[in-house]
């Protein structure tokens, strides 16, 4: 019986190059619920959350330092749970609270002020183009100079709070309850419902992969993507039932989604099939994701645990330097063979 081991090549390429990442626990010195990231590369970041939490790195997540903590202020903000953080560089960021209201710093975190003060709750964060996004009940505001000035703009189809928003360049969705959504070709000056939803879930985040793809994600287990600008949305199996939160995407077809229970799922195929990553240990509600370059990427949540890829996931990028042995082999016949692989990728093997 022969085979030719061009298979078995192929075979172990195929096992590594798809093996999952790995998640190793971070010590962030925070005890509260961690909401959202914002990485300027792999050494330096942001993460913030409840009780107005604001902690750093500038060593790729192996140490975290507390910036000054946020205080309620007294007769706008009950509390500050910090939803969301855009930095511009490591002096230079934004935090926007359920309270109502937009901080920024200019000195890295140590001292804080008001941007802006609104009646409502805000809930999401992004960027795009080197505009701020910050969104609230069908509205979303923004701002091209980090915050000294904004402006807004109705989101009509989103049906109350705007739960998440992200673009691709110009192109944007945005997502909220009972499965409202709308688009947007303009960096967000202008809104346009999107009525073709298939389902009837609360949607909870979006990621928009270019100009015409996005993923929306939310209740129950809920995906949806759409390659044409959501005139059409395909339903993608999840695999689970748990309320999903956030998503990123480190390459057009490697992403991660996080969710109720620690639930973490991946996809190496730009969001077709995902399946469940259980190489980590959080058992808690994962609440934000960012992966970076060099398939470096950490997610937070519940209890401060923050998360982090060692040294770029566990990828695998196997490419055959050399073969040295017969062109086929036949059963119960003895040979030599010896294989030589380079590993073009950041990952494990």
């Amino acid at each position: 019986m022969k085979f030719i081991l061009s298979f078995l090549i192929f075979f172990l390429i195929s096992c590594c190059s798809f093996s999952q990442y790995v998640w190793e626990a971070q010590s962030s010195g925070a005890t509260t619920i961690l909401r959202d990231f914002s990485f300027l590369n792999v050494n330096e970041g942001y993460c913030v959350g409840s009780s107005g939490v604001v902690i750093k790195t500038d060593d790729g997540g192996l140490n975290w330092s507390d910036a000054t903590h946020i205080l309620p202020i007294a007769g706008i903000a009950q509390s500050e749970v910090l939803l969301g953080v855009e930095a511009k560089n490591f002096t230079e960021l934004i935090v926007a609270s359920n309270g109502g209201v937009i901080y920024t710093s200019l000195d890295g975190g140590v001292n804080w002020g008001i941007s802006y003060i609104a009646n409502d709750y805000f809930s999401r964060t992004t960027t795009s183009n080197n505009r701020v996004f910050v969104t609230m009940t069908n509205e979303v505001l923004y701002s091209d100079d980090m915050g000294v000035s904004w402006d807004s703009s109705i989101v009509t189809g989103v049906g109350g709070t705007v739960r998440g928003i992200h673009f691709s360049g110009n192109n944007g969705f945005a997502v909220g309850l009972s499965s409202g959504c709308s688009f947007s070709s303009d960096l967000g000056d202008t809104w346009t419902a999107i009525t073709t939803i298939p389902i009837s879930e609360d949607l909870r985040a979006v990621y928009t992969l270019s100009a015409t793809e996005a993923i929306l994600l939310g209740d129950n287990g809920s995906i949806l993507k759409t390659n044409n600008a959501g005139a059409n949305w395909t339903i993608v199996n999840s695999g689970t039932t748990a309320d999903l939160l956030d998503i990123d995407f480190i390459s057009n077809t490697d992403g991660f989604i996080g969710g109720v229970g620690g639930v973490l799922l991946e996809t190496f195929d730009g969001g077709n099939t995902w399946s469940s990553n259980t190489n980590h240990s959080m058992t808690q509600s994962i609440f934000g994701i960012e992966m970076i370059a060099d398939s470096v990427g950490f997610f937070c949540g519940s209890g401060g645990e923050v998360y982090r890829t060692p040294t770029g996931g566990g990828i695998a990028d196997l490419k055959l330097v050399s073969y040295d042995g017969p062109d086929t082999v036949c059963a119960g016949v003895p040979f030599d063979f010896s294989f030589s692989f380079e590993n073009l990728g950041p990952g494990y093997i």
